[in-house]
């Protein structure tokens, strides 16, 4: 029953490509990304495995723009 109401609200709001797997994906990203302990992600998202929530720490797009910045700027000082 509530995997039919969470795809009609889905379907409702014209978000046809979002998955409630995709929404774990998210707010797992997102506690990652405000220093919550490993091991609570883990709890919030029932994972059975420590090692499942280990892919929420991947490196966020903003993250990596910065260090190719930040790689550019130094090769440049380089004269490269």
């Amino acid at each position: 029953m509530a995997a039919r109401t969470t795809k009609a609200g889905l379907e409702d709001a014209y978000l046809t490509d979002v998955r409630v797997h995709d929404l774990r994906h998210t707010v797992g990203m997102r506690l990652h990304e405000t220093n919550v302990r490993e091991s609570t992600v883990s709890d919030i998202l029932w994972h059975q495995h420590r090692t499942m929530t280990g892919h929420y720490s991947v490196a966020q797009i903003e993250e990596l723009v910065a260090r190719c910045e930040n790689g550019r700027s130094s090769r440049e000082r380089l004269g490269h």
